[in-house]
């Protein structure tokens, strides 16, 4: 009764935390650049910049350089072309059907139209227009929030756009599809081997 239990436990903790909602927000805008937050449950935290990589002398980058020639060498060559297709093909099969599992939460696209010929900023404004449209239409049970909006400004020369897309999905959901690539790309290799061996 007791190993039942602690089962039972265990399994209704793994069912929750594959419940948990985790998502990434990214958003860009010409006057604060990039930025992306990753968000897991109600937690979330923003990814710092990346650090500069340090100057290397020259004598270092002769010893890496040797050091890298003798892993080369160590090491046999790559894998056949086939093989990774085979791999890339089940990794977008299952990345493609975790797109569609995922829930957009919000997304805000703001542009504003400005450019130096004025016939350009209408074009533009009108291409903004239609793209809002057609996301309004598509966006149906898996857009939660929208906040879309064009504007057109014939006294400047350049557009300003503004653009915030977050979504999420169950950590049960991802780490379902990362098992069936992990799993595909074994198979696939395991049957490289075998056919080596035996060729």
């Amino acid at each position: 009764m007791r190993a039942l239990l602690v089962i039972g436990v265990i399994l209704a903790v793994l069912l929750l935390i594959g419940l948990i909602r985790v998502g990434a927000e990214a958003a860009y805008s010409n006057s604060d650049g990039f930025s992306l937050a990753i968000r897991i449950g109600h937690v979330s935290f923003r990814l710092g910049n990346r650090r500069k990589k340090k100057k290397t002398s020259k004598s270092d980058e002769a010893t890496t350089g040797s050091e890298k020639e003798k892993k080369k060498k160590r090491s046999s060559g790559p894998p056949p072309l086939s093989l990774i297709l085979r791999v890339s093909e089940n990794a977008i099969v299952q990345l493609s059907r975790l797109v569609f599992r995922q829930r957009v939460e919000f997304l805000r696209l703001h542009v504003t139209a400005a450019l130096p010929d004025p016939a350009d900023t209408a074009m533009l404004y009108a291409a903004a227009g239609t793209v809002m449209d057609g996301l309004r239409r598509i966006g149906g049970k898996k857009l939660v929030v929208s906040d879309l909006r064009a504007d057109v400004d014939f006294d400047r020369t350049t557009p300003d756009i503004d653009v915030c897309l977050r979504s999420s999905l169950r950590i049960g959901e991802l780490t379902s599809s990362l098992l069936r690539i992990a799993a595909g790309s074994l198979k696939e290799f395991l049957l490289y081997k075998r056919s080596v061996k035996h060729g």
